[in-house]
């Protein structure tokens, strides 16, 4: 099979309008890979109206479901700060949920070039430890690293995630906070 390899090209990430500093840790993290790929490569965010957290928050307000996910590092970001404080609705400080996953990137199915590309430059960046520097100087992580020293009496339930496979995941576990 013929495969057109994957040149020097602008990628482009679609995240909610508004929301591009709550996603920075993510969009940073592809920048990494891209930068660590065989190649020239360059990330441009696109905003997009209608993909909104704002509304899952409305939907908890207005009683449609009784929790909300949030992600530790995501807590002080400023857009949640704001999302919670419009809806009246605060963080249980006491009880933390720990549910381990993977976060992906997803490409098209016919663009395994760069499903290869990113991965190469994932793999390079992580191998030359970029990619634990990036992640222990973000500053969610930071919070989140923080808020666990700082609650010693946290109850934390530990929730299995049967998708997570040595296959998939392997390495994951070096990046969750332990308490």
């Amino acid at each position: 099979m013929l495969v057109r390899p994957v040149a020097a090209e602008t990628l482009t990430l679609p995240l909610p309008a508004g929301r591009e500093t709550h996603f920075a840790f993510e969009s940073g993290l592809l920048e990494l890979a891209l930068q660590y790929a065989p190649g020239d490569h360059s990330l441009e965010v696109i905003s997009l109206e209608g993909l909104s957290q704002k509304r899952m928050f409305n939907m908890l307000e207005n009683g449609r479901f009784d929790v909300m996910h949030l992600a530790l590092h995501e807590l002080r970001t400023q857009s949640v700060m704001n999302l919670l404080s419009q809806h009246g609705l605060m963080v249980y400080q006491n009880l933390l949920v720990r549910y381990p996953y993977d976060f992906y990137f997803y490409v098209r199915r016919d663009s395994k070039p760069l499903h290869d590309l990113i991965e190469q430059g994932f793999q390079a960046a992580t191998e030359n430890g970029v990619i634990d520097k990036y992640f222990q100087a973000h500053p969610g992580i930071a919070y989140a690293t923080r808020f666990l020293q700082d609650h010693p009496d946290l109850r934390i339930i530990d929730l299995g995630n049967p998708e997570m496979t040595e296959n998939n995941s392997a390495d994951i576990h070096r990046y969750w906070l332990e308490h």
